[in-house]
């Protein structure tokens, strides 16, 4: 049997993303209206999306804004509904949303590991689970999960970060076995450093410079959606150039050389 291998565009489609009104979530929301998708901005921050959604207006785009809760099942809820009263339907969903701490492995950091839980891990899932009615009666269905470098490397004191965001990428791995048969595509994005990291590293220092911007990352997630229906990109894994660490050469008091 021949594949299709004519590549679809994003004209018409109805794409929702999450942490819409700001950094790397924004910078999706016009990548993808610049290419005709239509598009729907969730998040916390009213003012932030009402600005996001007024420059997308702006550029001659179709843009929905929606005060959202992530971790609230019945926002959630509402924002697919919401969604689907507006454009009719719900083609695609980009998980950007995310919550980031560092600290050690300790019970007075269950108030960071919780929020990192609702909003990694259990918001997708939410939102996933609450749009496939309308995600399998697209042509075109697919869900973008953004996660992290950290997803598949070790840091210190980031435990409780990495586990989250590896819990995000186990579940878009296993839901791709469960909806592929619907034609949704299913993929994780896996980006390094956007902005420096707050994590000291004791044997090197990080060259401020040497980020990715947020629109690598729109790229990469446009690169995704456009493929052609056939072909489905599990896994994108997103690294500077050049390495941002550059070790210290200065020696420990033990004589080591790092």
């Amino acid at each position: 049997m021949t594949q299709d291998t004519t590549s679809q565009g994003l004209k018409g489609h109805i794409i929702m993303v999450t942490g819409g009104g700001r950094g790397i979530g924004r910078i999706v929301a016009h990548r993808l209206a610049s290419e005709g998708a239509r598009i729907v901005i969730l998040g916390r921050h009213k003012g932030r999306l009402e600005q996001t959604r007024k420059e997308l207006l702006l550029t001659g785009a179709e843009a929905l804004a929606i005060v959202t809760e992530l971790s609230d099942l019945t926002s959630i809820q509402e924002a697919v509904a919401k969604t689907v009263e507006h454009f009719g339907g719900l083609d695609a969903i980009v998980h950007n949303a995310g919550v980031a701490h560092w600290g050690p492995v300790s019970l007075d950091n269950l108030t960071q590991l919780d929020a990192m839980l609702n909003v990694n891990m259990r918001a997708p899932y939410v939102l996933t689970a609450a749009a496939l009615p309308w995600l399998r009666k697209s042509s075109r269905g697919a869900i973008v999960f953004i996660s992290s470098l950290a997803a598949k490397e070790n840091g210190m004191h980031s435990a409780m970060y990495c586990a989250t965001r590896r819990g995000m990428a186990a579940f878009a791995e296993n839901l791709f076995d469960e909806v592929r048969g619907d034609g949704i595509k299913v993929m994780t994005l896996f980006p390094s450093f956007v902005t420096p990291p707050k994590m000291p590293d004791a044997n090197a220092q990080f060259v401020e410079d040497r980020v990715l911007d947020a629109g690598d990352v729109a790229t990469a997630v446009h690169f995704g959606l456009t493929l052609p229906p056939g072909v489905c990109p599990i896994e994108i894994v997103l690294r500077v150039q050049k390495d941002p660490w550059v070790m210290d050469t200065k020696r420990s008091d033990k004589g080591e050389t790092y």
